[in-house]
């Protein structure tokens, strides 16, 4: 559908016909014999408004309660995303009451949590191949089950399957000393080609360290791109 910024009628008379164009790069209406219709000047001027109202409402949202969010960070020679939603403490009890203890969640609100590697990687110790996955938490008290599962396109976690898992990995829990608001999943760099999944909610935090499947391979790769990138520069000081 066509957006319009502007909606000014234009007029082009030629003889008892007129042409009725609303705004720019919108509708053409031709009405024959128009002459004073007052219902026809009264279906311009809607049109007008239900055009200006359409351009509103492509550019606005509804606010949601648990606002999505989308994480990209480059990782190692490829980059890990992430995209989930972002519910609020409001002065809940989160972790086993809204959060219980031993069940699995969605590790966010709303749809599943997704997370796309765009190479293998070793997720917490075990290894998973490039691919776009669901991002499920069991937690208790002192350590979380972060798991990995083939169905990211679910509802929550109402139809989740361990037969879809991937892999799983336990990880501590720590105590923040600030509360965590509003949940946050974030990817911390700790070298160049690795770093760490922190997940953090209300005074709950855990993490999960990645790293590339294959390091010595990554290596050898990498060595070769900068060998390459410092010919092309020094061909490019060259001719210069």
């Amino acid at each position: 559908m066509i957006q319009t910024k502007t909606c000014q009628a234009i007029r082009e008379e030629s003889g008892k016909s007129k042409i009725i164009g609303i705004g720019e790069g919108c509708f053409i209406l031709i009405f024959v014999n128009l002459g004073k219709n007052l219902h026809v000047k009264k279906l311009v001027l809607a049109l007008c408004i239900s055009a200006s109202a359409l351009s509103f409402a492509q550019d606005y949202s509804v606010p949601a309660a648990s606002p999505r969010q989308k994480v990209e960070q480059q990782f190692s020679m490829s980059k890990i995303s992430i995209d989930y939603g972002r519910p609020g403490v409001k002065g809940r009890k989160i972790f086993g009451e809204l959060v219980p203890y031993g069940q699995v969640w969605r590790a966010g609100a709303n749809s599943s949590t997704k997370i796309t590697f765009g190479q293998s990687v070793n997720f917490g110790g075990k290894m998973v191949p490039a691919g776009t996955y669901g991002l499920f938490i069991v937690p208790t008290e002192k350590e979380w089950k972060v798991i990995l599962n083939k169905d990211f396109q679910q509802w929550g976690a109402y139809t989740y399957d361990p037969k879809q898992d991937v892999v799983d990995v336990t990880v501590p829990v720590n105590k923040l000393a600030d509360k965590q608001e509003w949940f946050e999943i974030t990817l911390n760099p700790t070298d160049e080609n690795s770093g760490n999944l922190v997940i953090k909610w209300d005074t709950a935090q855990a993490e999960v360290a990645l790293k590339p499947a294959k390091p010595d391979a990554v290596i050898k790769i990498s060595d070769k791109l900068k060998e390459i990138k410092k010919i092309e520069s020094d061909a490019a000081k060259t001719k210069s």
